[in-house]
């Protein structure tokens, strides 16, 4: 009894954890989908100097691997953002990475204090204080990588960054002081290739207007 009342306090801490990174990753997909930006995949690094080029219809996904063209999509804007009029003043990119981070930073840190509620809890067994310390040196992990290629992207002269990165993928949303070229994107997928060891065509690259 008291070993399924341990394995219920655990079940119940992960499906928070679940509803929190859900959260996250709603509130990205619909800021997205709620402001025009420019978003770029790559399969392979361009070398060409040249600005990218941009279409008003969404396009799909490359199927050529060996392809050096960079697709670029315009995605429609929705009078139901939730962050609209603080990103149409003169200052409302600087405005978005601000909020973002400090949204992406409260979730990492309930997250965190969840994992270490259960470490810290004399009834918990060793199998389950086992699972959740994996889980939260992945997820210290994840912040410092991802902080990583935050300041090594504004190194390189991008006015700001946000990095999130999955196990099999990685989102960039990235100020430029103007439109990506393909040096710009070759360069942003270098920096995320050597962080993440994900190859260039699971590296989304999201131009912020």
């Amino acid at each position: 009894m008291v070993i399924l009342r341990r394995r219920t306090i655990v079940i119940v801490s992960l499906v928070a954890l679940l509803f929190l990174t859900g959260y996250l990753n709603y509130y990205y997909d619909q800021q997205l989908n709620n402001r025009g930006v420019v978003q770029t995949n790559g399969s392979d690094k361009a070398d060409d100097a040249k600005p990218a080029d941009t279409d008003k219809d969404i396009q799909p996904p490359s199927t050529s691997p060996k392809s050096n063209d960079i697709e670029v999509e315009d995605v429609p804007t929705s009078a139901s953002s939730l962050e609209q009029q603080a990103m149409t003043s003169s200052t409302s990119a600087a405005t978005f990475f601000i909020e973002y981070r400090l949204e992406r930073e409260k979730v990492r840190s309930q997250e965190i204090d969840t994992l270490k509620e259960i470490l810290t809890n004399a009834d918990m067994d060793k199998e389950s204080k086992a699972e959740a310390e994996q889980t939260l040196s992945e997820l210290i992990k994840t912040n410092e990588t991802e902080m990583a290629i935050e300041n090594l992207l504004k190194a390189k002269g991008f006015k700001d960054a946000l990095a999130f990165v999955h196990e099999d993928s990685t989102n960039i949303i990235v100020s430029a002081p103007s439109k990506l070229t393909p040096a710009d994107v070759a360069k942003i997928q270098d920096v995320v290739m050597q962080r993440t060891n994900q190859p260039a065509e699971k590296i989304k690259i999201i131009e912020r207007k």
